[in-house]
C-alpha cells in the first residue's frame, strides 16, 4: 500500500513538471509574438511620421516660449534680423514681432514705403531691446512689444514722422507696465497730428461729425457701416477728425475716415 502511493505521488509529480514546463515555453512563444506585433507596429509609416512631428514640436518648444521672463536681459537675445512690413520684424531664432501701440499703412498705401524704410534703417542688424506689457503675443503668436535699438524708441519714432497711427486695444488701457510709454505715443501722435506730417498730411474728405461708441477704440463716419442702426444721439459725436485722434481712437478701417 506504501509503495503503491509513493508510486502514484512519483507519477504525479512528474505531470506537474512536464506541466509548468510547457507553461514556461507558451509564455515564451507569447513574449516573442507581442515583440514582433510592437515591432511592426513601429515599422509602419504611420508611427515614423508621428514620432518625427513630436521630435519637431519638442524642437519648436525649445524655440518659441509662451511668455518671456522679466529677469532675463531682452539685450542679450534679441537682434532684429528681417523687417515684414512697417509695423512688424522678424528677430533671431525666428520669432516675428509685432510693434505695440501703433499701426502702419498696408502694402499700396501711401507711406507704406516710407514706414518700411524707416523701420529697416532703424532695427536692422542691431540690438533690439524690447519693451512687454502684461500680454506678451498676440493671436498668431507674434510678440507684442515697444522697441528700443541704438537708443531710439522706434514705435514712437514712427508715430513721430506720420507712417503710423496709434492702434490700441482695451487691454492696452489697464496695462499699467506700460503706462509711460502709452503716454509717449499719443503725445508722438499729437505731434505729427499738429505738424501735418506723412499721414496727416493726406487730404480727406471731410464730414460733418464723426461718431465713435462709447466702448470702442475706433471712430467712425456717420454712414459706416459699423454704426448703421444706431442713434447717432447714443455715440460720441466729434466734429473734427482730430478730436478723436488726439484722444488715441484710430480711424476704422472700413469706411476710413
Amino acid at each position: 500500500m506504501g509503495e503503491l502511493r509513493k508510486g502514484s505521488l512519483k507519477h504525479a509529480s512528474g505531470r506537474g513538471s512536464a506541466h509548468g514546463v510547457a507553461e514556461l515555453a507558451r509564455q515564451r512563444r507569447e513574449r516573442r509574438k507581442a515583440r514582433r506585433r510592437l515591432q511592426a507596429r513601429f515599422n509602419r509609416p504611420v508611427w515614423r511620421i508621428t514620432l518625427g512631428v513630436v521630435a519637431l514640436a519638442i524642437i519648436l518648444l525649445g524655440r518659441f516660449v509662451e511668455e518671456v521672463s522679466f529677469d532675463l536681459a531682452p539685450e542679450s537675445r534679441f537682434d532684429v534680423t528681417k523687417v515684414i512690413d512697417g509695423d512688424t520684424v522678424e528677430l533671431s531664432g525666428g520669432d516675428r514681432l509685432r510693434l505695440l501701440f501703433i499701426d502702419s499703412p498696408e502694402r499700396g498705401q501711401p507711406f507704406y514705403d516710407s514706414a518700411l524704410a524707416l523701420l529697416d534703417s532703424l532695427t536692422i542688424n542691431k540690438r533690439a531691446s524690447l519693451i512687454f506689457g502684461r500680454r506678451q503675443r498676440d493671436g498668431y503668436g507674434r510678440l507684442l512689444a515697444v522697441v528700443e535699438a541704438g537708443n531710439v524708441n522706434v514705435n514712437q519714432r514712427l508715430l513721430e514722422r506720420g507712417f503710423a497711427n496709434i492702434y490700441l486695444f482695451k487691454d492696452n488701457l489697464k496695462d499699467t507696465l506700460l503706462a509711460d510709454q502709452l503716454q509717449l505715443m499719443l503725445e508722438a501722435q499729437r505731434k505729427a497730428i499738429h505738424n501735418r506730417v506723412g499721414l496727416w498730411s493726406l487730404e480727406r474728405s471731410p464730414e460733418d461729425y464723426y461718431l465713435s461708441s462709447h466702448s470702442s477704440l475706433r471712430f467712425h463716419r456717420p454712414g459706416c457701416r459699423s454704426v448703421a442702426g444706431r442713434q447717432h444721439t447714443a455715440l460720441d459725436r466729434y466734429a473734427a477728425r482730430e478730436e478723436p485722434l488726439v484722444k488715441g481712437l484710430s480711424p476704422c478701417r472700413n469706411c476710413r475716415p
